[in-house]
């Protein structure tokens, strides 16, 4: 199921901090953010300020939202995870306004809840789940060249496509990420979602990575 709005088990979980990840001067372009007893997992990457600030603070936003929020809601996970990644990119932009206004980062995260799976991203920071021996991609890619539903919603707010480059509004890759502040709301960083039932036997791993990786 997706939500787009304006059967792993916990064994098949594994991550690598440092394996492939790109560098920067030295800075890490990309980073994680792990909570193995709540199975949460999450990847930032672009700016290496911006990932680095994400990695530290993205996951106490999401549990502090998620103490807040009313779990007895049957959209309770979907609500928490897109509340936690605009609130992430608002405590960025107050956090560094003048990093938020100009450089942007995109973000997956993802989560296990029991037998069901959550998977919130931006950018271009994607998952691809093993079933059957197949891979199923289990996030959006926010390259606004191959997403009708993206280039409908930037304009409708106003903005535009660059028929020669694929831009949003002739300066931005991606149509949703972390920062790239001053170019809301074309830029947004109100998450894509993906929940599927896990099926025991048929579904291997999920792998989350980034171009930067």
């Amino acid at each position: 199921r997706w939500t787009d709005l304006p059967g792993v088990a916990q064994d098949y979980l594994s991550y690598s901090e440092q394996l492939g990840v790109a560098q920067s001067g030295t800075s890490l372009e990309s980073q994680f953010a792990i909570d193995t007893q709540a199975k949460a997992y999450a990847l930032f990457s672009g700016n290496p300020e911006i990932s680095q600030w994400l990695s530290t603070e993205f996951l106490d936003i999401w549990k502090q939202l998620s103490s807040e929020e009313k779990s007895d809601s049957p959209d309770y996970h979907v609500s928490v995870l897109r509340k936690t990644f605009l609130e992430a990119n608002r405590a960025l932009a107050l956090s560094s306004p003048a990093l938020a206004m100009a450089e942007g980062a995109s973000g997956i995260f993802l989560l296990q809840v029991q037998d069901r799976m959550f998977c919130a991203n931006v950018g271009n920071a994607l998952a691809v789940m093993c079933r059957d021996g197949k891979a199923m991609l289990v996030a959006c890619d926010h390259s606004t060249w191959n997403n009708a539903h993206e280039i409908w919603r930037i304009k409708t707010a106003g903005g535009f496509i660059d028929s020669e480059d694929g831009s949003v509004c002739s300066a931005l890759a991606l149509s949703k990420s972390f920062g790239f502040i001053s170019h809301l709301p074309f830029s947004t960083a109100c998450p894509s979602i993906c929940d599927w039932n896990i099926e025991h036997g048929r579904d291997d791993f999920v792998i989350i990575a980034s171009p930067n990786l």
